[in-house]
């Protein structure tokens, strides 16, 4: 298939990202492609997009308008409503389509060095780990268990976004070490369904712990060297944990492998293509999702806007 990609935004890390990793792409028959009006499939590779929450820029793009039926969108929004067919990283179940979205991982991780340095095998420190900020409730139960066994650190404090230099080194670093050290990695939701830190324990070579009722796995892997454990029933982890502590390489073995075949900077772009070739077939993604431009799309981007300037408002404070 040849793939064309873009953005309707300036800012694409996500799309700069996935342009870097096409070309390295290794047994594949999707191919990226120059042209637009060549191409079998257009993707738009967007990031979460604050000061256009409604999507205004992607929706009146000239190639939007000009081959939408070939026209589809990664999204990696917390909160996501049906903008176009594509790729959604936490569209939640109740307004999933399976004939127009399709699960998929984040593109581009904060934690790049565990991408690129796997880990090696080790003895490790803890049974398992969680780094985070409280951005749901259900981290909050997380940091309320008392465990000997467990590494647990609230990092409200820190914003990995907006932060540079040695402070973001050093908190990569500290993570990467939480990661590396863990039999078990904790992979709560956040503000969305999904979490990078899941992605980031399949590099790692690390055992994940999936903790989001509402997540969709996606469907190019076999997820069953994951744990899932209901966000009502966090307390229940540390005795879990302990029965399963003899599989815990086996399983981080198995999420390494799933990394490797699918979502590493070698297979990635071959992941994409195949999942916009699963929306071309037969004519997916073509019909429209009724909350397209209904009052979802008006509460989730409302939403998402005053989270925004809380946000700032910490930062300023």
């Amino acid at each position: 298939m040849k793939l064309f990609l873009t953005s309707a935004y300036d800012d694409h890390p996500s799309l700069d990202a996935l342009l870097a990793l096409a070309p390295g792409t290794l047994e594949s028959p999707h191919e990226l492609w120059p042209v637009a009006e060549d191409a079998d499939a257009i993707l738009f590779v967007e990031n979460t997009h604050f000061n256009d929450l409604r999507w205004t820029r992607l929706l009146r793009h000239p190639l939007l308008k000009q081959f939408r039926s070939k026209s589809f969108v990664y999204n990696e929004s917390d909160k996501p409503w049906d903008v176009i067919a594509g790729l959604y990283c936490s569209m939640p179940p109740n307004h999933f389509a399976a004939d127009r979205h399709v699960p998929f991982p984040y593109i581009k991780l904060p934690c790049q060095p565990v991408v690129h340095e796997p880990a090696t095998e080790q003895a490790q420190r803890w049974l398992y780990s969680f780094m985070g900020a409280m951005s749901h409730p259900c981290r909050r139960s997380i940091m309320q268990l008392d465990d000997q066994e467990a590494m647990l650190r609230n990092t409200s404090d820190f914003d990995v976004w907006h932060a540079e230099g040695d402070e973001l080194e050093r908190r990569a670093r500290e993570f990467t070490a939480s990661l590396v050290g863990s039999a078990f990695v904790l992979c709560p939701r956040g503000i969305g369904t999904s979490s990078m830190r899941l992605f980031e324990s399949l590099a790692a070579g690390r055992a994940p712990v999936i903790i989001a009722d509402d997540w969709l796995a996606p469907p190019h892997v076999d997820w069953s060297f994951a744990l899932r454990v209901p966000e009502r029933r966090i307390h229940t982890i540390p005795d879990l944990l302990r029965v399963h502590a003899d599989e815990a390489v086996e399983r981080g073995h198995a999420a390494r492998a799933a990394w490797m075949a699918h979502y590493s900077p070698e297979r990635l772009f071959h992941t994409v293509g195949e999942s916009i070739g699963y929306l071309l077939e037969g004519k997916r993604g073509r019909r429209r999702h009724p909350y397209s431009f209904g009052l979802r799309k008006w509460y989730v981007s409302g939403e998402a806007a005053t989270r925004e300037a809380l946000r700032k408002l910490r930062r300023a404070a």
